[in-house]
């Protein structure tokens, strides 16, 4: 087997990688065959572009061996990345303070959180039952205002890379000189090697690596 890891630098590229990581998905086949039946034949063979794993429940997943760069602001609403996870970031912080801090003397300036477009929340009424699949096409996708608007797909938390130091459509500060993103990169590995850490993980768990490059790049070799 041949596998393949995917980058995706920016925001416009997330775009592009998140219509096609959810043209993947729709060709996943979920259905068990029965005792007597023959196992529906596979179009794709994932095991190139995703990686096994599996939840805090012992539930197997597949997630893309993808590496996702955007600033801050440009993941939008994506909670699905937090798939692996057994308690909730936010908790965790929460547990934190309480242990560092006195309650009382503590204030707390938070912001506010990026709504759930139509589509997300439809996802998520499909997961509890209150919607069926064959409703999605009702959906207004015309809102979009980020990828994971339209995003349908589970991602490992060390595919998420978030360009700190850069706020998405900042009017103060926008990050649209090759320059920025050079300094922005070099101000990241002095204080931490997320980069080269997270590239490694999916990396190492490949047998036989094929690829590695931008997803325009991988996507010009297929056609």
């Amino acid at each position: 087997m041949h596998e393949i890891v995917t980058l995706q630098f920016g925001h416009f590229a997330n775009f592009v990688g998140t219509h096609y990581w959810n043209t993947q998905e729709a060709h996943f086949n979920y259905q068990q065959a029965g005792e007597d039946e023959e196992p529906a034949p596979e179009l794709i063979n994932h095991d190139c572009l995703y990686r096994m794993g599996m939840t805090s429940k012992g539930v197997d997943t597949y997630t893309p061996r993808a590496l996702i760069y955007d600033l801050k602001g440009g993941f939008g609403s994506v909670n699905k990345y937090k798939l692996y996870e057994s308690e909730p970031a936010q908790e965790q912080i929460q547990l934190q303070y309480d242990l560092s801090w006195d309650p009382s003397k503590m204030e707390t300036f938070q912001e506010a959180e990026y709504s759930k477009s139509a589509y997300q929340q439809h996802l998520q009424d499909e997961e509890i039952g209150l919607a069926t699949e064959e409703e999605e096409d009702d959906v207004d996708l015309n809102e979009a205002k980020t990828w994971s608007d339209f995003n349908r797909v589970y991602y490992h938390p060390k595919s998420m890379l978030t360009i700190n130091g850069y706020q998405m459509e900042s009017e103060f500060m926008p990050f649209d000189v090759f320059s920025y993103g050079r300094a922005a990169f070099i101000e990241t590995e002095k204080e931490q090697e997320t980069f080269d850490d997270n590239f490694r993980l999916f990396a190492e768990e490949c047998d036989q690596l094929q690829a590695s490059g931008p997803l325009f790049e991988m996507l010009r070799i297929i056609q």
